[in-house]
Order: C-alpha cells, then sequence, then structure tokens
C-alpha cells in the first residue's frame, strides 16, 4: 500500500457513512465506485497520516469523481478538493443532500448554504442526470 492510500478499514468506513451511495449524486453504487481524497495527497504531503482518514475520503460513482476532477475550481467551492492549509474536518462538502462537516465516519449537518451539490441553478447536474 502507498503512503496516503486508504486503508480497507478507512474505506469500509467512508462507504458505511455514505450508505453505499455516491456522496455527490445520492445514487446507490453497486460496483465501481471510487474513493476521492478531499485533500490531495501531493498537497499535504503523504508523509502526514491524516491524508488518509475518514474524514479526507468521500464515496463517489466515476462519473461524479470524472466531474471533480476536471472542474478543479468548481470543487474547492463545493468541498470537493481542499487547499493544501485546509483540513477536512473544517470544510464542509456539499453533498447531494446538503452541507455537512465530514467528522471521522459521520456527516455532520453545517450551515453552510451557498453552492449547490451539483449544478448552479440546483439541479443534479450533468454527472448526476447522465447516470438516471
Amino acid at each position: 500500500m502507498k503512503p496516503g492510500e486508504f486503508t480497507p478499514n478507512v474505506k469500509a468506513l467512508i462507504r458505511g457513512r455514505a450508505n453505499g451511495r455516491c456522496e455527490m449524486c445520492g445514487l446507490l453504487i453497486t460496483m465501481g465506485a471510487q474513493y476521492h481524497h478531499r485533500k490531495p495527497r501531493r498537497a499535504g504531503g503523504t508523509s502526514d497520516r491524516r491524508i488518509a482518514n475518514v474524514s479526507n475520503g468521500v464515496f463517489l460513482h466515476p462519473r461524479c469523481h470524472d466531474k471533480v476532477e476536471a472542474n478543479r475550481a468548481w470543487a474547492l467551492e463545493r468541498g470537493w478538493l481542499l487547499h493544501a492549509a485546509e483540513w477536512p474536518e473544517e470544510v464542509p462538502v456539499r453533498m447531494w443532500n446538503g452541507w455537512f462537516l465530514l467528522v471521522g465516519s459521520r456527516a455532520v449537518p453545517s450551515s453552510q448554504s451557498l453552492g449547490t451539490a451539483c449544478d448552479d441553478d440546483g439541479s443534479p447536474g450533468e454527472a448526476a442526470a447522465g447516470l438516471r
């Protein structure tokens, strides 16, 4: 296992927090799930163990993961990606059902109200719409 990778136990906790659903679009993922580092391994250095914590991981459908990687500014605004000085426990993420702080294996509702899970008009967005 490479430094900074999520262990099988951490992946199980992330998947459990998500109830098997993509944390961006809300669709049930039966195969092909991807575990995304909100704070990229390169942004914090792989020597920092927090990079592989449950709070830094989200459970995503491949198309939603692709959307995060292809739209970095959009993902930063919504907490799917973090800057080097930020930590996941402190920055809410806009999930399919609202804003949440990820605290260990729990998603705690946040008072954050700007932005949307997918598109600016509140619709599920291209990534999620293409999966229905």
